[in-house]
């Protein structure tokens, strides 16, 4: 007995229906797709080596900038690379004073990754605080102003933060940028780009 329209139709859509395996998810991945290639679609499928090699968080070439940060400005993670390669720091003069800014290059062929700059005064304090739940933290941040640029280049773009305070009389400022995807959050490391 043949089957009817309807049954076909109903098996289909139950089919699309039904999730797919670990493996196959994890190729649809923009982040596995890129730890694959650069550790190996073997040991990036290794649980095992996630929290020491291929894991978001993991940082295998010790420079101090984890794969995430890595990942996103598309740098090389395993070997050092210098947190300049990431993001670079200057103060850009406004009026009699200056304001410190941070510029990265950040990939835009993931729409789960959101970068958030932040500024602190001594590396202790970091404004604005990260929520414990990295879906929360705010498009909006009163601390810092994004500024558009509309430069790509090698399929990443380029991303401009300045300090809302200007150096006025601050003795140092110090700004991170930092990567959220997911459930997973990285910071940068917190260089201090100007003493005066």
């Amino acid at each position: 007995m043949k089957p009817s329209p309807l049954w076909i139709a109903f098996a289909s859509l139950s089919a699309s229906l039904t999730p797919l395996p670990a493996a196959a998810a994890q190729t649809d991945d923009a982040y596995w797709r890129w730890a694959s290639d650069k550790f190996g679609s073997e040991r990036a499928s290794n649980p095992g080596l996630e929290s020491s090699l291929w894991g978001e968080t993991a940082d295998p070439d010790r420079d101090g900038l984890a794969n995430l940060l890595e990942y996103a400005a598309d740098t090389d993670p395993t070997g050092w690379t210098p947190a300049a390669d990431c993001y670079q720091y200057s103060l850009i003069p406004e009026g009699n004073s200056s304001r410190p800014q941070l510029t990265a290059w950040i990939r835009t062929d993931d729409p789960a990754l959101r970068v958030l700059c932040q500024v602190s005064p001594d590396v202790s304090l970091w404004s604005p605080e990260l929520p414990a739940d990295p879906a929360a933290i705010p498009p909006h941040n009163p601390h810092v102003l994004s500024l558009e640029t509309n430069s790509y280049s090698r399929g990443l773009r380029q991303l401009r933060f300045m300090d809302a305070q200007m150096i006025g009389g601050r003795h140092s400022a110090f700004m991170r940028l930092n990567v959220v995807r997911g459930k997973s959050v990285v910071a940068g490391p917190p260089i201090q780009p100007f003493s005066f």
